[in-house]
């Protein structure tokens, strides 16, 4: 399968640039002169992602010059860099952050308030080798896989199944400080 890459490699890059100098991909394949199987090529380079069409086999270096953006030392934006006058642009930008963030402060909101998790805390037990018993149950599966399915989009982050069953012995048997750490 390399020996696509290695084979093709100059016709894709050629064909590469030429996209991204506007032209359309019909435009190009023919600016290209990629011959008589150009189509089935193509084709070829779309089904397995191969570039210009997927990540595949990029080019390891830029085709821009290397005096596109001048040396930056005391500002934050430059002309050639962003325009901050771009108000587009600025609100684009903004709506990403937002988009990002949104999601990480639910999950934070969710962690402070726990009020959808059974359990709330894992108590910190006291635990050594020889107080500790080791314990199976049998159990529906139905019900161990949505345990396990809800421990793991609890708002307290991941817990196993046996910290659950630890947590609700603990608060069952009235949770005694005694246990604690």
């Amino acid at each position: 399968m390399t020996e696509i890459y290695i084979r093709t490699r100059a016709k894709r890059y050629l064909l590469g640039n030429l996209l991204d100098s506007g032209l359309t991909e019909k435009q190009a394949i023919k600016e290209a002169k990629l011959g008589k199987n150009s189509a089935r090529n193509v084709k070829q380079w779309k089904e397995i992602n191969l570039y210009p069409f997927g990540d595949i086999d990029k080019p390891e270096t830029t085709t821009q010059q290397s005096t596109v953006v001048s040396k930056v030392y005391d500002t934050v934006s430059h002309e050639n860099v962003i325009n901050v006058n771009d108000s587009v642009l600025i609100a684009k930008i903004k709506e990403v952050i937002n988009i990002v963030l949104e999601a990480r402060i639910k999950n934070i909101e969710d962690k402070l308030t726990c009020n959808s998790s059974v359990v709330q805390l894992r108590p910190k037990l006291k635990r050594t080798i020889d107080n500790c018993v080791p314990t199976s149950f049998r159990l529906p599966k139905e019900l161990v896989r949505r345990a396990k399915d809800k421990a793991k989009n609890d708002p307290m982050g991941t817990t196993g199944l046996n910290s659950i069953v630890e947590s609700l012995l603990f608060q069952y048997i009235g949770s005694p400080e005694d246990l604690l750490e």
